[in-house]
């Protein structure tokens, strides 16, 4: 956890001069969730949202978290911002759909999994980085239907 501390040391003081970009911005977020509890990493990304313009990306990351802290109420809100900022961002989506899923809503769930592919029908950019590295367009889809299957 070392090497976490450290990058996120460094994120913060240069949150605090005020030149981290919205990218920096996710790596810092990545970086305190290895390393901090859920209320320090709550309390940073909450921060950070209300004094940084974040992008989609990091309220997904945020959203995903806490989602998977059993925060749902939190997660929803942080997710629903996610695509607000970018109504085409195809993760937010699959997140928002496990959270209606884990809420029993299997109708929302289904409609959350349906938006995601309709975003990789119509040919939406995917960062294809982290978790979905050596992924295609197709791998993704397949994975989001098999969730969409679950619901119904």
């Amino acid at each position: 956890l070392g090497k976490y501390e450290e990058l996120l040391k460094l994120m913060h003081e240069m949150t605090l001069e005020d030149c981290i970009d919205a990218g920096s911005l996710c790596l810092a977020l990545g970086a305190a969730i290895q390393c901090k509890s859920l209320m320090e990493v709550m309390a940073w990304a909450d921060y950070s949202i209300e004094t940084r313009e974040v992008d989609a990306g990091f309220l997904y990351t945020y959203g995903t978290f806490l989602l998977e802290q059993g925060q749902l109420d939190k997660a929803s809100e942080i997710l629903k911002k996610s695509l607000y900022l970018d109504s085409n961002h195809v993760l937010s989506y699959v997140s928002l759909g496990h959270l209606a899923k884990e809420q029993n809503d299997f109708e929302r769930a289904a409609k959350c999994y349906g938006n995601a592919i309709k975003c990789i029908d119509n040919g939406i950019d995917i960062d294809f980085a982290g978790d979905l590295e050596g992924m295609t367009r197709d791998d993704l889809r397949r994975i989001i239907m098999r969730f969409a299957e679950l619901v119904v």
